[in-house]
């Protein structure tokens, strides 16, 4: 109970953060928020209260970012229209309840995969650590695991490639997805439902439905997950002894790719990337393909900011096998003891 009520009064603050700081970067008052939202066609206007905070605390999750004196940081760059889409979810809840915390059900926050919570001493102290070292450096990447995985990924170049499928049943709920079914939801109002479904397809009897839900399947990969941004929830997520900062991923990616030959098929070798990030309300479904998978996914993970090195291959492959060796990457890479 008392860290619920932690992170209720954790996220209001944030809440109203938000509120202040976009209504006046923007110039704009809630009342205006609400007229812009209104020419927009009211879009979320079907969405049930539920789903409706639900993506609202979605949005929370993602827009703040590290700052390495407050912790708390607006990422406006990072997310596009992220700020866009907060305001018409305040919007929205407002028409409905007159004030975004009115409108609240509080099974969202619980049900959320990634709770938003002020990072502890112990988190920020790791994070003040390595924003040190990185300051306003580009270009690197980052893996957080425990201090013998990252002393064996530098002075070894030791690399486990997962299976995709094995990510739907892990314990840690900021690493559990299914990584080969993406499913988007959708409310419709009527309009909504005519445009829409005839951009995917189905019967002109569907013009009635009252929200969409579309799947997209891939067959099973392997991947390696690092992220280019610092984000002290990261660092949470993975419970990090240590962190590796690789300074020049285009070296790092032709070894891996040449330690990595036995996993290779005929069709498919290594490829990198950054994950997309899907919303639904601002991404057509019709350009979500099975073959974009291994770099999708849904938008409530966007915090994790993640590159994906990934190989199409769907053969069981035993553990073993899936750990292979660079060799020493010292000169292009950073072991961080976060003990």
């Amino acid at each position: 109970m008392a860290r619920a009520a932690h992170e209720g009064q954790f996220w209001r603050q944030v809440n109203s953060k938000i509120i202040r700081c976009e209504l006046r970067e923007s110039h704009l008052n809630m009342g205006q928020c609400i007229d812009l939202y209104i020419e927009r066609g009211k879009y979320l206007e079907s969405m049930p209260d539920s789903a409706l905070s639900e993506r609202l605390v979605h949005l929370l999750n993602n827009c703040v970012k590290l700052d390495h004196k407050s912790m708390i940081q607006l990422c406006a760059t990072e997310q596009p229209a992220i700020f866009a889409r907060l305001l018409d979810t305040f919007a929205e809840t407002t028409l409905r309840h007159g004030t975004v915390q009115a409108g609240q059900n509080p099974e969202a926050w619980k049900k959320a995969n990634n709770a938003m919570i002020s990072p502890s001493a112990e988190v920020a102290e790791k994070a003040r650590k390595l924003k040190s070292l990185v300051g306003d450096e580009q270009g690197y990447l980052l893996r957080f695991s425990s201090f013998e995985f990252m002393n064996d990924l530098v002075y070894n170049g030791g690399v486990f490639l997962q299976s995709a499928s094995a990510y739907k049943n892990q314990e840690n709920v900021s690493v559990r997805d299914d990584e080969l079914k993406l499913t988007l939801v959708r409310y419709l109002n009527p309009e909504e439902a005519l445009s829409i479904l005839h951009e995917v397809g189905g019967p002109s009897s569907m013009r009635e439905a009252k929200l969409i839900e579309y799947s997209v399947t891939a067959p099973d990969f392997l991947t390696l997950c690092l992220t280019d941004s610092l984000n002290y929830r990261m660092i949470s997520d993975w419970n990090a002894e240590a962190a590796v900062i690789i300074r020049d991923p285009n070296a790092f990616f032709e070894r891996l790719r040449g330690a990595s030959q036995k996993l290779h098929t005929e069709k498919h070798s290594l490829e990198k990337g950054k994950v997309r990030y899907i919303d639904p309300y601002f991404e057509s479904y019709a350009k979500v393909q099975s073959e974009d998978l291994p770099f999708c996914k849904h938008f409530k993970f966007s915090y994790q900011r993640e590159f994906r090195y990934v190989i199409r291959n769907s053969q069981k492959i035993e553990n073993e096998d899936r750990k292979i060796y660079l060799g020493d990457i010292s000169d292009i890479a950073m072991l961080v003891d976060l003990r």
